[in-house]
């Protein structure tokens, strides 16, 4: 009715299913799949965290950058402007 097999896999019976080729998986190894899918979620969601913080600080550092290249520019104009000759 469900077009599976039972078949003898080692020491236990397995349903096979021969229109996908595959087994069915047991409720162990259901359980094993989610948990690792969950630990690669975990480690996907830490990487993206790390990503985020690492954008955040570099952001941070391209406005002091910005900042300091504003004041010096600032500093040369008051400079070339205070070095001009008088007449």
């Amino acid at each position: 009715m469900l077009g599976l097999e039972v078949r003898q896999e080692e020491e236990r019976l397995r349903f096979y299913d021969p229109a996908t080729g595959s087994y069915l998986l047991s409720s162990d190894e259901e359980q094993q799949g989610r948990l690792r899918e969950a630990a690669a979620r975990r480690k996907a969601e830490a990487a993206q965290r790390q990503t985020e913080a690492r954008l955040h600080d570099e952001a941070a550092a391209r406005r002091q950058a910005e900042a300091r290249i504003a004041a010096l520019e600032a500093l040369l104009r008051e400079r070339g402007a205070s070095d001009t000759p008088s007449r």
